[in-house]
């Protein structure tokens, strides 16, 4: 990383895809606070991030569980009308899960389920059951109780795909039923209009 700060450092014009790719490299060679520190030189020089900038920002953040420098991330993310992709939401979740699993208390899973509201009604609205389905596997992996806002929106992303059989298996393994599930279910099942 030495080299490559040198050489970033010698550069006349750095672009977001310079200043990425050096943030990139500090979070996976585990220099976080480094990649925290240049996403700060990145904004005084008026340089925009990028949503490829904010997910291995997001990864610093969650290394350093400092939920905070993720919930200013996060705000930019959605200030800035940034197009989310299944990077970004990922490194979102495990920031909220690790933070979860440093403490305990009703006020850590309020902030999940708040991160969460954010994350998942992008997907459910554009019905991309792909990335509904990569999203879902990592919620998975992370432990995610499906209680909640967790399940609301992977049922939503299942219903609004028609994928019934998706939705209904949310369905069976949430224990807190809202109002408004059944309907969906229901909504599920009626045939498309072409």
């Amino acid at each position: 990383m030495e080299f490559a700060r040198q050489m970033f450092d010698k550069m006349s014009q750095r672009d977001v895809s310079t200043w990425t790719s050096l943030i990139t490299g500090y979070a996976h060679n585990r220099h976080y606070e480094e990649a925290l520190q240049l996403i700060e030189q990145m904004h005084s020089e008026g340089v925009l991030p990028s949503k490829f900038t904010f997910a291995s920002v997001l990864k610093a953040c969650a290394e350093l569980t400092d939920l905070e420098c993720g919930k200013e991330i996060q705000d930019q993310i959605r200030k800035m009308e940034i197009e989310i992709d299944v990077a970004v939401e990922k490194a979102l979740i495990d920031l909220h899960a690790k933070f979860a699993n440093t403490k305990d208390g009703s006020h850590q899973n309020r902030m999940n389920e708040q991160a969460l509201k954010f994350v998942f009604p992008i997907r459910s609205a554009g019905g991309d059951l792909g990335k509904g389905k990569q999203v879902h596997g990592h919620v998975f992996r992370t432990g995610f109780d499906l209680n909640g806002v967790v399940g609301n929106a992977l049922f939503n992303i299942y219903s609004k795909c028609r994928n019934v059989v998706a939705a209904r298996h949310v369905f069976d393994r949430m224990t807190n039923h809202r109002f408004g599930l059944p309907n969906g279910m229901a909504f599920g099942f009626v045939p498309s209009e072409a």
